[in-house]
């Protein structure tokens, strides 16, 4: 009886354990989620500031090219 208790304890402690750990990974991976969703703005931001620059240059080229 008292073996089968310690049985009992010790396989609840291995759960929580594996929880704990689980719990830790999965914060890791929210936190570089979290750092890619950050680097993909970034990258949004500087596209659209070329897609800008782009349209200004057609526009330019247009001007030169009917004037």
């Amino acid at each position: 009886m008292h073996s089968k208790k310690v049985s009992d304890v010790e396989n609840e402690f291995n759960k929580v354990e594996s929880f704990l750990q689980l719990n830790q990974e999965n914060e890791l991976v929210i936190s570089h989620i979290k750092e890619m969703d950050s680097d993909i703005q970034v990258v949004e931001e500087d596209l659209e500031s070329i897609f800008r620059q782009l349209i200004k240059t057609r526009v330019a080229l247009l001007n030169i090219i009917n004037n």
